[in-house]
């Protein structure tokens, strides 16, 4: 088939847009490209879509731009599986996702001995589901049934943040006026979110809000400094302050926040390229792609992969074995195995093989100290270390029931200390 020019496939897209140049485009799309490719190309760009704006983000008002995509498609070719698989998807997202929540709350409900964290959690499921059918007689059930406990967790925020208000009435520094200043937000904005009835929560927030606003605008402001100075952790500190106060204020500060983001991991992502370190750069380099689409980003992005590639594998078959019994003596299991997919392509020899086969049979009995390090983790609530090691366990083998289990039980945690 002949390769799809990008203004080509651009234009294609327009049509599901609506854009006031796809009747032009169009004459020529007809005359110049097949209907069967016109659906594929639209489908590719409507998964895409699907997978970021519904399934990443839970973005239910889109759902119908979403459909388009598919509708489409499917007038380009009726045939098309794909697309009526995907149309169907996105027709039920919304009574899907409700049923996935109501499932979570109900979890939770049921749950003997429910810590602070897990009752919040529960509340805000609660409330997510309302936006979403609030006549649903189960919702309304669950709703009657948590009263007591909402109503006891809101008193417990709101303690917390009548206490931090009453402290930063009398703190003598700014530095401490300003960390009681977050604490009391961050307890209301808790209080508000579990109930957002709640008109004491309402007012104390509105009342606390303008100096969380100037924190914010001060952490960001303190970034370039410390990307200069290659403060790139400290940096860091203050992105994600700012980003866990703008998520509370509302989505505010959501667009210089995720430019902070872009240009501490380019900065980072570029020093460990300086460096030669190209195991370090990827992670950064991704995380800055996963802020902004930007042309210097995906050109780092696929210098780091080549020549990350070039030293993993090593100048010729022994030395990329051996940097793999160095990964897996170090427990870094998830790159060696990615090595050996790299040699084992290189060649059709059956003792290299025998060997690549030997070390994977290896890596794979690795896994169960691994899964213990991720679940000891987890007990010590340090989440974002146990969802990278089980996270590399589910890559490995996913069919390592286990390790899913708990990552998905991480992640829930992290969202929590997250306030989202």
């Amino acid at each position: 088939m002949r390769k799809m020019s990008a203004a080509i496939a651009a234009a294609i897209a327009a049509l599901v847009l609506g854009l006031s140049c796809a009747s032009t485009q169009l004459a020529f799309l007809d005359k110049a490209v097949p209907d069967p490719v016109k659906s594929k190309i639209v489908t590719d760009a409507g998964i895409a879509a699907y997978n970021e704006t519904l399934v990443q983000k839970g973005e239910l008002s889109q759902v119908e731009s979403i459909k388009a995509y598919f509708i489409n498609a499917l007038r380009f070719d009726p045939g098309n599986a794909t697309a009526q698989r995907y149309l169907t998807l996105a027709s039920n997202f919304k009574a899907t996702y409700l049923q996935d929540i109501l499932k979570k709350a109900r979890a939770l409900a049921k749950k003997d001995g429910r810590t602070e964290d897990e009752t919040y959690r529960l509340c805000v499921l609660v409330q997510e589901a309302s936006t979403i059918d609030a006549k649903d007689p189960e919702l309304l059930k669950l709703d009657k049934d948590i009263a007591t406990a909402r109503d006891a967790l809101v008193n417990a925020y709101l303690a917390k943040a009548n206490l931090a208000l009453d402290k930063r009435a009398k703190a003598t520094t700014d530095a401490s006026k300003e960390t009681l200043a977050v604490t009391a937000f961050q307890s209301l904005a808790k209080a508000s979110a579990a109930d957002p009835s709640n008109a004491k929560a309402r007012s104390l927030l509105s009342q606390v809000k303008p100096d969380v606003t100037a924190i914010v605008q001060k952490s960001l402001k303190a970034v370039p400094a410390l990307l200069d100075s290659a403060s790139y952790t400290k940096a860091r500190t203050q992105i994600d302050l700012a980003a866990n106060l703008s998520s509370k204020l509302g989505g505010s500060y959501d667009a210089p926040v995720n430019k902070a983001y872009y240009d501490l991991y380019f900065a980072w992502a570029s020093y460990f390229y300086n460096k030669k370190d190209y195991a370090q750069a990827e992670p950064k380099i991704a995380a800055a792609l996963s802020a902004q689409k930007d042309p210097a980003a995906l050109a780092l992005r696929q210098k780091i992969a080549v020549l990350k590639d070039q030293s993993e594998q090593g100048a010729n078959f022994e030395e990329g074995l051996a940097n793999v019994d160095s990964l897996i003596k170090r427990g870094s299991l998830a790159p060696a195995m990615r090595i050996l997919s790299a040699l084992a392509v290189k060649t059709t020899e059956k003792a290299k093989l025998d060997q690549i086969e030997e070390r994977r049979t290896r890596i794979k009995n690795a896994l169960a100290d691994a899964y213990a390090k991720g679940v000891a983790a987890y007990q010590a609530e340090k989440f974002d270390i146990a969802i990278d090691a089980l996270d590399d366990i589910v890559g490995i083998d996913p069919g390592y029931q286990q390790a899913a289990d708990y990552l998905e039980k991480a992640r829930a945690k992290q969202q929590i200390l997250l306030g989202n």
